[in-house]
């Protein structure tokens, strides 16, 4: 049985090699050469056409979506077919791994929300069209974070005028009980500026505080909506588009990292919204934190889930255009680390990140050596400090497009690859989408 899920993040496969090799050499700091045992070396050099070590993946929880079906998967077990709408995409987990909230009948999941739980019962709908119209006609979801340790979701929503820019935009937050349906008001709807579509709260780590942007200051609300830290900072509301901060809780629950934005217009006319950054722990005061480059910090505000704060809070990845720069936000020494996009996947400890540059590449950074190149396939999640998920495409032998799940090892300064035993067989077409969540299990 799943009973903890550590890995919330879901993922777009597309039919397209894109990422990680087999037998590429990871620089080392300190400039010297590994030295491979006979067996290392047989697996750098292997190609993933022929039969590689298995690395399995026999405590991973998969759920995806295959022509807007939903699927579980747990390690190489049969996948198990949980829905049959045609119509279902962007699952994610509880940390228990029991509850799968996905959306429906909408691509961009603006419209309805439902929940099923793992072993495929009690599926019912959480946000309905005819919820959302009564908050006004025009109204639509927006981002969802389950609040860790609960079946509980946070949620918010959005009524913004049709016209591009301008005007004004209508937002709330909710929490609803995904084992029961019932909805709660967080925060009530108020009118906010013309908001770029974005996180506005954030839930701690450990599942007892929501930071919450909006209207130019930040506050902080216990899970019962009670305001608890206000104002703990203020940030510039750009017009004609406002844009959101991003809101980094550090790992003990202890403060925050913020990305605020700095310019006052922003929109197409305005594109490349430059921001600052500042540090707040619980009860104190904001604390700026310079980065020495002189560069104006820029960001892409469509990360997602893709954190340009490493997990432990003492780096960030950012760029002013085409660079890449690496900041250590202890100290507030940042150096240029290459071209790309600052929109990282961070491995546990903090060490390496994988990102991809303005031609699609994919490169796996450290933050002690260079970068090196990836290719062969779409990268997926770190499984461990050392070991990352990624698939790779084929055609099989009746035409279909078979997804093959591979493990990359970084080991002694070389990259290792293995087999996870795990391929997916669903007539995937390049016009198909799968929707991968990963969790754990014991």
């Amino acid at each position: 049985m799943i009973i903890k899920v550590t890995l919330h993040r879901y993922f777009w496969i597309i039919p397209i090699a894109f990422l990680v090799s087999c037998g590429t050499r990871l620089p080392v700091a300190t400039g010297t050469t590994p030295t491979l045992s006979s067996t290392e070396a047989q697996i750098v050099t292997s190609d993933t056409s022929t039969s590689l070590p298995i690395f399995p993946l026999d405590k991973l929880r998969m759920a995806y979506t295959v022509n807007g079906n939903l699927f579980l998967q747990d390690g190489n077990h049969q996948a198990v077919q949980l829905t049959e709408s045609g119509e279902d995409y962007f699952a994610i987990f509880s940390d228990d791994g029991e509850k799968i909230v996905f959306c429906r009948g909408d691509f961009f999941c603006h419209g309805s929300v439902y929940s099923v739980n793992a072993d495929g019962s009690r599926e019912q709908a959480l946000i309905t069209t005819d919820w959302l119209t009564s908050l006004g006609r025009g109204t639509i979801t927006g981002s969802r974070a389950f609040v860790p340790g609960t079946h509980k979701l946070l949620f918010n929503t959005y009524l913004c005028p049709n016209e591009p820019e301008g005007g004004s935009c209508t937002t709330g937050i909710f929490l609803v009980d995904t084992d029961t349906g019932k909805i709660q008001e967080f925060l009530a709807p108020r009118m906010v500026g013309d908001l770029v579509p974005h996180d506005t709260f954030k839930v701690s780590p450990d599942g007892k505080m929501v930071s919450v942007a909006q209207s130019g200051h930040i506050d902080v609300f216990n899970m019962d909506g009670k305001l608890i830290y206000r104002n703990i900072m203020t940030y510039i509301r750009s017009t004609p588009a406002e844009l959101v901060p991003m809101q980094y809780w550090l790992s003990d629950s202890s403060g925050l990292i913020i990305i605020l934005p700095t310019k006052t217009k922003f929109g197409s006319a305005f594109p490349n919204p430059t921001y600052a950054i500042r540090r707040y722990l619980m009860g104190g005061r904001a604390v700026q934190i310079p980065l020495d480059n002189q560069q104006p910090m820029m960001m892409s505000v469509g990360c997602g889930d893709q954190a340009p704060i490493s997990p432990d809070g003492n780096w960030i990845l950012y760029f002013h255009e085409p660079l890449l720069y690496l900041g250590n936000l202890r100290d507030g020494h940042a150096k240029t680390y290459a071209s790309g996009c600052p929109c990282p996947f961070w491995s546990p400890d903090s060490k390496h990140f994988i990102y991809v540059n303005e031609n699609r590449e994919f490169f796996l950074g450290a933050i002690n050596a260079s970068p090196i190149p990836l290719s062969k396939g779409t990268f997926l999640e770190w499984y461990d400090t050392t070991h990352y998920i990624y698939a790779v495409s084929s055609s099989s032998t009746n035409g279909e497009e078979n997804i093959r799940i591979f493990v990359g090892e970084i080991d002694k300064g070389i990259i290792l690859t293995y087999e996870s035993g795990i391929i997916f067989h669903k007539g995937y077409s390049p016009w198909d989408f799968i929707n991968l969540v990963q969790g754990r299990s014991n």
